[in-house]
């Protein structure tokens, strides 16, 4: 009778056959289905989490790639982070991060010796064998034409692309108004706007429009000014002047998007966000701003569609889940008044009214009793909102109690977090005290500066003293805040802290140091050459220098 009995194979591999299937023929959302659903099964099966990262990448979603390569070296042997490394080089290089790049890239090389791919294509075989624009600068004062500032250009795009504004403007500002380009002009508009160089901005633009004439560039540019300035008079006119010109060519949706939001114009969002999910269909957010704005014109059953499209291409981003449910939900009239969130905000986090429903769960919640998560899961995303956008206070409380849960989604989201680059290095180190305060986990995975650091903090011996927990917090705190730092040598760590405590504790004890001052000590006696000095280790933990310094010398005449 058993023989008769026909097996179908449940394993991760069928899965990933099946999904494989799906992919090649770009289905690539139901391929990514499958997996997510092989993921809950098998949630640290290698196979699955490469298959993930490798079809984001194929839908040119490279940030929902690197967070599974991220997961991947976080739950994966070391001897098999080299194709992570590849993968991570090659999806920064097209998000134009090249530090990044060239870091995963150099990894790679160190950990396997050579590369997996045959061919990464020109651009990045030029960029792996180091091939340099050997064009000289040659620059004039008259006539300013002739001058060649091409490589200045390229220097500056780089800095834009990495959002590292400041230098971009530097650079672009270096270079007559008249050699730039109506894109560059807008590139150093934006960055002197992210550095709060207003003046410069509206100089910029004038000198925009008298270069080029009227421009797209320089209307929406002084659109987006005004706005933040809270002139809506002006931003409004500006905004006018922009569409006044549209000419239909396939950058300007991409211009004129962030101005239509802002000036809650849901029609031209529409038409925009349609053109350019002509090219980016999958595009989770820009699906997510497509809902918001059909909603705000009452098409609620096509906005439902947006949502629900959204969430299945990243259903671990909770908003998307959030809002996917809750229109579904209005495509049926099934409004309530309490929840009701119209007109809806173009954010990619929660609409107001829901955060401060949030805030609320969390006032009321118990700070040193976890919430059973699985019979309260709003409460569940209201603490996992609190970490991630709350102020300080807020963001400790709901760090405290989802480490400290027993809950399995409490503690992935807080995994998760530490793995999304997107995440600030300062709410991950307040995860990775939490972690190291209570020694939640031997070993765990975080990404500082898009860089992937494995972390495991060595113990301290502690030996019931009066200071032990004065101790232990100083000692999470110098682990949390290090490794943002850039120092990542645990163990020593660990050694220097055991090694303060047992020889320097009567010391310490009679300075009265606060945290803050024992972790500076920490790690001025790891004699890190980036970090160790007085200066710069006070400075990273917020304390004086002079009680520092004085009992360094104290100890060293000792």
């Amino acid at each position: 009778m058993e023989s008769r009995v026909i097996k179908f194979e449940t394993g991760a591999d069928t899965y990933r056959r099946l999904a494989g299937a799906l992919a090649d023929d770009d289905k690539f959302t139901e391929a990514l289905g499958l997996l997510f659903s092989a993921l809950k099964k098998f949630p640290k099966d290698g196979g699955v989490i490469t298959d993930i990262g490798d079809i984001y990448a194929d839908m040119s979603l490279w940030e929902l790639s690197n967070k599974f390569w991220f997961y991947y070296l976080a739950t994966q042997p070391k001897e098999k982070a080299g194709v992570a490394y590849e993968e991570l080089g090659i999806n920064y290089f097209y998000l134009d991060n090249l530090f990044a790049a060239g870091y995963y890239f150099h990894l790679k090389l160190a950990t396997d010796g050579s590369f997996s791919r045959e061919d990464f294509g020109d651009e990045i075989n030029d960029f792996l064998n180091n091939v340099q624009n050997d064009l000289k600068e040659f620059r004039i004062v008259y006539p300013y034409e002739r001058a060649d500032y091409s490589l200045s250009k390229k220097l500056a795009k780089k800095a834009y692309a990495l959002g590292d504004y400041d230098a971009a403007s530097a650079v672009y500002s270096a270079i007559p108004h008249q050699c730039l380009t109506e894109d560059d002009g807008g590139e150093l508009a934006v960055s002197l706007f992210m550095c709060g160089d207003d003046d410069e901005v509206l100089k910029v633009c004038k000198n925009s429009l008298i270069d080029h004439g009227e421009n797209l560039t320089a209307y929406c540019n002084l659109c987006a000014l005004y706005n933040a300035r809270g002139d809506a008079d002006k931003s409004a006119y500006y905004y006018k002047k922009a569409l006044s010109l549209r000419k239909f060519d396939k950058d300007e949706p991409y211009k004129l998007i962030p101005c239509a939001l802002e000036q809650h114009d849901h029609d031209t969002a529409i038409r925009c966000i349609e053109d350019i999910l002509a090219d980016r269909p999958s595009d989770p957010w820009m699906l997510l701003f497509y809902g918001f704005a059909l909603a705000n014109v009452g098409r609620f059953t096509k906005a439902a569609e947006q949502f629900n499209a959204a969430y299945r291409v990243a259903p671990y981003i909770r908003p998307l889940g959030f809002y996917a449910e809750y229109f579904r939900n209005a495509a049926k009239g099934e409004f309530s008044d309490d929840k009701k969130l119209l007109p809806l905000e173009y954010v990619r986090g929660y609409q107001p009214k829901t955060v401060n429903r949030f805030k609320r769960i969390i006032k009321n919640e118990d700070l040193l009793v976890p919430p059973d998560f699985d019979k309260k899961p709003e409460t569940l995303s209201a603490y996992i909102w609190g970490v991630l956008e709350g102020n300080d206070e807020i963001a400790k409380k709901c760090a405290l109690s989802l480490a400290m849960s027993k809950n399995p989604a409490a503690q992935n989201a807080l995994d998760e977090t530490l793995l999304d680059p997107a995440v600030s290095d300062s709410r991950k180190s307040l995860i990775v005290f939490m972690y190291t305060l209570f020694e939640i986990k031997g070993s765990f995975g975080a990404v500082a500066s898009d860089c992937f650091v494995k972390i495991k903090a060595g113990k301290l011996v502690l030996k019931g003293k009066p200071l032990d927990q004065e101790f232990r917090s100083a000692y999470a705190l110098a682990v949390s805040k290090s490794v943002f730092a850039g120092f990542i040598d645990f163990n020593k760590l660990a050694f220097c802290a055991n090694s303060l405590y047992k020889d320097r504790y009567e010391e310490v004890a009679a300075n009265e140091f606060s945290q803050g001052e024992i972790a500076a000590l920490i790690l001025v006696f790891c004699k890190d050459k980036r970090l160790s000095d007085v200066k710069k280790a006070c400075k990273l933990f917020d304390v004086q220098e002079k009680r520092i310094k004085d009992f360094i010398e104290n100890c060293e005449e000792k």
